[in-house]
């Protein structure tokens, strides 16, 4: 199979910061976040994500103003 990601897109509503990827069926996912990637991704937003193809979204409430945000998507068992 094949993760990939698309052109990444931010869009803040009042409930937080909506992150996407595409999704396949039969897979779960686990979101994780970095504000600084020197440190690597210590934040675990969600894991045991269930697959919704094609698409996935999960609304980060943490995220608060501007950022940086990077994400990281992963299949999760």
């Amino acid at each position: 199979s094949f993760l990939g990601m698309l052109m990444p897109t931010a869009q803040f509503t009042g409930a937080g910061l909506l992150v996407q990827w595409q999704s396949a069926s039969n897979r779960n996912y686990r979101l994780e976040r970095s504000t600084n990637l020197i440190a690597g991704f210590t934040d675990m937003l969600a894991g045991s994500i269930p697959a919704t193809p094609p698409m996935n979204v999960y609304t980060d409430a943490t995220a608060v103003l501007n950022g940086p945000y990077s994400y990281r998507v992963l299949t999760s068992p």
